[in-house]
């Protein structure tokens, strides 16, 4: 335990970029495996009930990784939970109790874990599952090696109104072209050759 100073408010540590005033869903990478494909089988991704926990990770030379950005941060955090944080204390060391169990439930594989950002405990946590290696963003390419996705609450909102927006835009750009046989000519075969498929479009094509 630290000395119980006046604790910095949630509001600063939002301020500061300590904190993060939104939710994010910890939701599973879906794959069909090799014997089970049904995602309705109890044995799809996890077994029903198994768990998973992480802990903060270590760098080539066994020493945990720093999760914070700096001392100030760490600081902030420290005074927040009147613990220490600093993750080379040889002894008592929080790091080596704190982590996130993952349970393989419904909520986990249709809504997702939230963690909220503004809450310094669920903050930590999200900074140990991002350094797990085993979790990425939601945009990012997935390997064989990762499990979970980290994922803002309006990141579906958000990617359907994306969606919607490129839609328009590719509506408009036929109205300009479809009436002309010389523009949709020139588009089809750049578009053919972006696929590998380096032919001329003949100009008597319909």
């Amino acid at each position: 335990m630290i000395e119980d100073k006046q604790r910095p408010t949630i509001e600063e540590g939002i301020k500061l970029g300590f904190l993060e005033d939104k939710t994010v869903f910890l939701k599973p990478i879906f794959r069909d495996g090799k014997m089970i494909k049904d995602k309705n089988h109890q044995g799809y991704f996890m077994w029903e009930g198994a768990s998973k926990t992480y802990v903060l990770n270590t760098n080539a030379y066994g020493e945990l990784i720093d999760p914070f950005k700096n001392e100030q941060e760490r600081k902030f955090f420290e005074s927040m939970l009147s613990l220490d944080l600093n993750p080379r204390l040889r002894a008592d060391n929080f790091w080596h109790k704190f982590g996130v169990r993952i349970i393989k439930d419904v909520n986990l594989m249709e809504r997702g874990i939230p963690f909220k950002l503004n809450n310094p405990e669920d903050n930590l946590r999200v900074r140990i599952l991002k350094l797990s290696g085993e979790v990425i963003g939601p945009e990012d390419d997935a390997t064989l090696h990762h499990k979970f996705r980290l994922i803002d609450e309006d990141y579906t909102e958000k990617q359907a109104s994306k969606d919607t927006d490129q839609l328009e835009v590719i509506w408009t750009f036929f109205g300009e072209i479809k009436d002309s046989d010389e523009k949709m000519n020139d588009f089809l075969s750049i578009y053919l050759a972006t696929k590998g498929l380096a032919k001329i479009v003949p100009k008597d094509s319909s």
